[in-house]
């Protein structure tokens, strides 16, 4: 399963990845939305995981024009936030966290 990391802290994103690929999934990450739409569009991920609070594309604008894509929309999109870090991958139990739907 590829996994789609959205978040301008690097720490984050480092964390997310190592906690992701010690699962076995394959992650790419970005560090705003802009960057991840690009690379949404390019490998077609099986889930994306986004901050909400970056530059140049915020995660509800990424979140909104990937579920206004016809070839994105069908992604599941998580949030993640700088106080709760929890996401829920497909066919899992919440590893933590509370959705935000866009």
């Amino acid at each position: 399963m590829r996994v789609l990391v959205a978040d301008d802290d690097e720490n984050s994103r480092v964390l997310l990845r190592a906690a992701l690929e010690a699962r076995g999934y394959t992650v790419d990450d970005a560090a705003d939305g802009a960057q991840a739409l690009k690379l949404a569009q390019q490998e077609q991920p099986d889930l994306i995981v986004s901050d909400i609070m970056m530059p140049e594309m915020d995660g509800f604008a990424f979140c909104a024009a990937v579920k206004n894509d016809t070839h994105l929309n069908k992604i599941p999109f998580g949030v993640v936030s700088s106080v709760i870090r929890f996401i829920r991958l497909p066919g899992k139990r919440w590893t933590s966290a509370s959705r935000i739907r866009c």
